[in-house]
């Protein structure tokens, strides 16, 4: 009987030591740990903001172009919109549940860097001159067509900058069960703007034209020359400064299988962005902008 009792006692601890010693083994999570790597590019698209030939002018005071009177001159801004190039690397970080067992799937927090530059400022002057230079009789009317040779001169001015910006945001994904998931959420980039410059282009077309024709391509009989940006322009560097941005993702993944190991982590993503951009420009003022964001990438998960 007592032998019984040792060897029962036995085994009990035994088993005590070995549910303990798993326990010591499996210890708990961390409370945030990156579950994803984002690698994106595509375009940014924001809508040109107006600025007077005053504002080029403080943008470039040693201008030899900007300082005449261009008396004649139509000044327009352009309201177009500019595609810039965009690239971003952003890590996908989530929190641990309750049980510190697993990592939650809503919300992930995205961080990271995100590279883009283009056009931020654009402006055009723009005259026309005629002149009279021939005339021309018809052998069989008599009828007389006056040809005009003409001058076209156009100014084109751009501001432009380069932008390094920390990118965050907080996301809220669909079940991550199926081959295809949504998602939206809202987020941040602020960072520096570097390289700006402020660069004027001169273009002159010279040609003849039909002065009784209503249009001007019919009635225009050859261009006797053209200069192109790079024979008369000047480029003047502006100050570095900041900028950031607020915008609301809508996004798409499709993972690439549900069952291989390796391709199982590998996501296709395609993410539209609606944004109001605030960038200052030291010299004059800051300004903002609205415009969108078309970005496609991969996203690998490593948990």
């Amino acid at each position: 009987m007592k032998q019984n009792t040792f060897l029962l006692l036995l085994v009990f601890f035994t088993n005590l030591s070995v549910i303990k010693a798993q326990e010591v083994q499996t210890p708990a999570i961390k409370k945030v740990g990156v579950s994803d790597i984002y690698i994106q590019g595509g375009f940014y698209a924001p809508k040109i903001v107006y600025a007077s030939l005053n504002n080029f002018r403080a943008l470039a005071p040693n201008s030899e172009m900007l300082n005449k009177d261009f008396i004649g001159y139509n000044y327009t801004s352009n309201p177009y919109m500019d595609f810039n190039g965009t690239f971003s690397v952003l890590l996908g970080i989530n929190i641990r549940n309750k049980e510190k067992t697993n990592y939650r799937i809503n919300p992930q927090i995205r961080m990271g860097f995100t590279y883009f530059s283009g056009m931020g400022l654009s402006g055009n002057l723009y005259k026309k001159e005629a002149k009279p230079y021939d005339t021309l009789t018809s052998s069989q009317t008599g009828e007389l067509t006056y040809i005009d040779s003409v001058i076209e001169r156009v100014y084109n001015i751009n501001y432009s900058a380069e932008h390094i910006r920390y990118d965050g945001s907080i996301i809220f994904r669909s079940d991550p069960k199926y081959l295809l998931t949504v998602y939206t959420g809202f987020g941040i980039t602020a960072g520096y703007t570097f390289n700006a410059q402020t660069k004027i282009d001169y273009f002159e077309n010279r040609e003849t034209e039909n002065r009784n024709s209503n249009n001007y391509n019919n009635g225009t009989y050859y261009s006797q020359y053209r200069f192109s940006n790079s024979d008369i322009s000047e480029t003047f560097t502006n100050k570095n400064s900041y900028s950031f941005s607020f915008y609301i993702p809508l996004g798409i993944d499709f993972r690439l299988a549900k069952k291989n190991k390796f391709w199982k982590q590998i996501q296709i993503c395609y993410e539209f962005r609606a944004c109001i951009s605030i960038i200052n420009i030291p010299e004059i003022y800051s300004y903002t902008r609205v415009g969108t964001q078309n970005i496609f990438g991969i996203r690998v998960s490593v948990k």
